[in-house]
């Protein structure tokens, strides 16, 4: 396939994507395929943005990053390290992506968040807000990680499962169905919260928990 070196940074774009002339293309990175980088974007170092995916506003990729398929990201978004977001995944706002952390499906990752580690972000899964998610750890289906609130270890948030305000999440814990984790609850080991069970105030849970839980 044809290709031409970006005016601003040098970069590799195909003749069939498009790169604004204001958005930056480092001299190692690549634009491939029919993807199309728009506004003050800035791809640095080795990172890549290939297929149909889409980059807008003042986004960011560095590293060895990764944007493929569909994928779009957007504000001030900043995809670096290892990271990978494909399929028709959405990362934007002021949202990081970090270290070898997947973003996939039609999952949305907005607000401040913070993915890192190896967790991944899948299905119609939700984060906004300050949500930190780390480790190995798993939100997917159409549960949804807001507030302040964290998520590490081999923890997995699914279903359509809520955790939010300073709530935390951890261990190999799961969160499942319609659950809800809130206020300052801890969940930690291998607890098991699911149905609609609710963990809130300042409880902290190692166990299994079919319905309400508080300080």
């Amino acid at each position: 396939m044809s290709f031409h070196h970006h005016t601003n940074g040098g970069g590799i774009v195909d003749d069939s994507a498009h790169v604004d002339s204001t958005a930056y293309v480092g001299r190692y990175a690549e634009v491939r395929g029919n993807a199309k980088v728009y506004g003050d974007v800035r791809i640095e170092d080795f990172a890549r943005v290939i297929d149909n995916a889409f980059i807008s506003g003042c986004a960011r990729l560095t590293g060895y990053a990764c944007v493929s398929d569909k994928a779009q990201v957007a504000g001030n978004a900043i995809i670096t390290s290892d990271a990978r977001v494909l399929e028709n995944a959405v990362v934007t706002d002021t949202a990081t992506v970090d270290d070898s952390a997947r973003i996939s499906g039609d999952a949305r990752v907005g607000g401040s968040s913070i993915v890192r580690g190896r967790a991944q972000i899948n299905g119609n899964a939700k984060l906004s807000g300050k949500a930190n998610i780390g480790d190995d750890a798993i939100v997917c289906d159409r549960a949804e990680v807001t507030g302040d609130a964290h998520v590490s270890g081999n923890a997995k948030i699914s279903g359509n499962a809520r955790v939010y305000d300073k709530a935390i999440v951890s261990g190999n814990a799961t969160v499942a169905d319609y659950a809800t984790v809130f206020g300052n609850a801890r969940v930690h080991s291998a607890a098991i919260i699911s149905a609609s069970s609710r963990v809130f105030g300042t409880a902290v849970v190692s166990g299994s928990v079919v319905g309400s839980v508080s300080d």
